[in-house]
């Protein structure tokens, strides 16, 4: 229980996240029962199965983690691409998936915004253009310019910069596989900041589980 506790305390407190080798470091125990407790406590980080969908300003965008970075999206064979989704002093939402069409990105993003969301920003993607016959869509040409009035996509890229320094500083590599679990623990951690009682909230997750 004590390596349990520890665990979790160390996991939610570890903004870019803390590798199972630096568990087994610090309690004593094997890699393989760090792992373990790592992968349980990532389950009991888990968002509510009943969200809401995003109705204020929100943001998306697409990154790709993992391969050699080929070209200026850093797309490359190998890479996992995952798209994200935040409303602005809200939460943040990243899912993985199979390829960045337009149907598969579109289909995810009204999933979760809302049609009457007050303002969806994204950048010049073509696969975003769908998006403007069902919402307020603003568009931003980072080739131009960041940052034009309400218009621009930093929230969401500020997540990405955390995530990918949890994936290239802390664990170095993310199985494919487990990648969900990664997401789930790097988002519940985001959408938690501030809450003093996320410790507590992780542990009930992790009874039920």
């Amino acid at each position: 229980m004590n390596k349990w506790i520890s665990t979790t305390f160390l996991r939610c407190n570890a903004k870019k996240g803390i590798s199972a080798k630096q568990i087994e470091w610090d309690l004593g125990v094997t890699y393989k029962t760090a792992w373990y407790l790592m992968h349980r406590i990532r389950r009991a980080m888990k968002r509510s199965k009943f969200l809401q969908k995003f109705k204020g300003i929100v943001e998306a965008d697409e990154t790709y983690l993992g391969g050699k970075r080929i070209g200026r999206r850093g797309r490359a064979p190998g890479k996992a691409i995952v798209l994200g989704v935040l409303e602005r002093s809200g939460k943040v939402r990243a899912e993985l998936i199979p390829n960045v069409k337009a149907r598969t990105v579109c289909g995810i993003l009204r999933k979760h915004v809302h049609k009457n969301a007050k303002m969806l920003c994204c950048d010049e993607f073509p696969s975003y253009n769908r998006l403007a016959l069902d919402y307020n869509l603003k568009r931003i040409n980072h080739e131009i310019q960041y940052v034009r009035g309400m218009v621009h996509t930093n929230g969401i890229e500020s997540f990405w910069a955390i995530l990918k320094r949890g994936f290239i500083g802390t664990h170095h590599r993310m199985s494919m596989k487990y990648l969900p679990l990664y997401l789930n623990e790097f988002t519940y951690r985001f959408n938690q900041n501030g809450n003093p009682g996320v410790f507590v909230k992780v542990l009930r997750n992790g009874v039920r589980l």
